[in-house]
């Protein structure tokens, strides 16, 4: 089976160029967030290729940021790096299930 047909193992929460802004302002650990689009999207892929060289399938997701923080808010979740990575596990758990 080829890398591209593999089942994705793994994701990693994205965020649009377009939602930038916004997204440094909504977060509680925006301090900790990259200057810019362009530095977190470097990580990001970073982060991903290394996940990749260690043998699973990797996916950036582009996240709905209204969605992330309706979920926030309905779980009691602070808009943070912890909530952003079991936002992403639970939307991928609940995606496969469809």
């Amino acid at each position: 089976m080829q890398d591209s047909e593999r089942e994705v193992e793994a994701e990693i929460f994205g965020v649009s160029r377009t939602d930038w802004g916004r997204f440094c302002l909504m977060m509680a650990d925006s301090s900790t967030n990259f200057d810019t689009w362009e530095d977190w999207d470097k990580e990001t892929a970073r982060i991903k290729k290394k996940m990749e060289v260690a043998g699973l399938q990797v996916e950036i997701v582009t996240v709905n940021l209204d969605d992330f923080e309706l979920w926030c808010r309905a779980n009691r979740k602070k808009l943070d790096a912890s909530s952003r990575t079991e936002y992403i596990t639970q939307s991928r758990e609940t995606r496969n299930r469809a």
